[in-house]
């Protein structure tokens, strides 16, 4: 029943948490959906699954704050979750997205305040059971190794972005010898480099 009516499944796993088996299957069956986990085989989702613990979070609470050692994988099954910087710059990440495996995987605290937007459902994988399973499961490890890889690289990309549009604005007002256009240069650089050598992973 759980399968055919997961608002049911959903209402089970909050309130009694991760010990029904009928919870478990759902949730194995909907991790199918979660792209990051697409190249798992379906006993690898379900040992995933065994592991997750649903959370609800109300609009604007915070699920943890930048600074905050490594809480677990998020996965989002419903409503909407802000990435906050310090500066209050923000991420938006939807249904069927993960967050906070930077931190786990990097062993370093969260980077981001992570805070529910509108009413939220999450699956989390506590830090501890991501080692436990990346020990056990190497494919578990690497798949969000990838993920990690690909969004350092999104967020590089952007950076250089950045660099260099504020490099062609000051080549327009100063010319370009110009010692800041000198040193945005050595940073573009040197993000370029960073992406090409892949020395973060």
């Amino acid at each position: 029943a759980i399968t055919v009516y997961p608002r049911i499944g959903l209402g089970l796993g909050l309130a009694f948490g991760t010990g029904i088996i009928q919870f478990q299957d759902y949730l194995a069956q909907a991790l199918d959906h979660i792209p990051l986990l697409h190249d798992l085989s379906e006993e690898e989702r379900w040992i995933v699954a065994q592991h997750l613990s649903p959370h609800r979070y109300l609009p604007r609470e915070t699920i943890y704050r930048w600074g905050d050692p490594p809480a677990g994988v998020f996965f989002i099954e419903k409503g909407l979750v802000w990435l906050l910087s310090e500066t209050d710059n923000h991420i938006e990440l939807v249904s069927g997205q993960t967050f906070g495996e930077q931190a786990v995987i990097s062993g370093k605290r969260h980077a981001y305040t992570a805070q529910a937007k509108t009413e939220v459902i999450l699956w989390q994988l506590s830090a501890a059971d991501f080692v436990i399973l990346a020990d056990a499961f190497p494919a578990i490890e690497r798949v969000f190794s990838r993920q990690l890889h690909a969004t350092l690289n999104e967020t590089l990309s952007i950076a250089s972005s950045i660099v260099n549009n504020e490099i062609a604005a000051l080549q327009v007002a100063g010319g370009d010898e110009s010692s800041v256009v000198k040193r945005l240069r050595q940073v573009s650089d040197m993000l370029a480099w960073i992406k090409d050598s892949q020395v973060l992973l």
